[in-house]
Formats: C-alpha cells, structure tokens, sequence
C-alpha cells in the first residue's frame, strides 16, 4: 500500500515536470530577450534533471520485470 502511494506521488510529479517543461519550451520560441532567454533555457535543464530523477525513482519502485518506458525529455 506504501508503495503504491510512493509510485502515485512520483506519477504525479512526473507529470508535473513535462507539463512545465513543455511551457518552458513553449515560452522558449516567443522570448525576445536574451537574458530572459537564458533563465528559461536554464530552467529548462534543470527540470529535465529533475525530471530523470523522478522517473529513476518511479521505475525504481515497479515490481520485479515491469519496465516503463519514457518518452524523451
């Protein structure tokens, strides 16, 4: 039961990161200045380094021989 509520607590993170993700890189392609630009595109790599650290620590919790495969960051 623990378990399970690590993987649904992980599962919502995980989800959380791609949602930002995806608008970082959304406000990517309308930022005009460079400064801006910077702080989001350093934002973005650390999201994706959080990103990899909760999917690591969801797959970590599956059950023995069940594999998830994710989608690129």
């Amino acid at each position: 039961m623990l378990n399970l509520l690590k993987r649904a607590y992980l599962l919502f993170m995980i989800r959380s990161l791609e949602r930002e993700l995806h608008d970082q890189r959304e406000s990517l392609r309308t930022v005009q200045d460079t400064n801006t630009y910077k702080h989001i595109a350093l934002a973005e790599s650390e999201t994706r380094a959080e990103l990899a650290k909760f999917r690591s620590a969801y797959s970590s919790l599956l059950p023995v021989g069940e594999i998830n495969v994710w989608p690129m960051a």
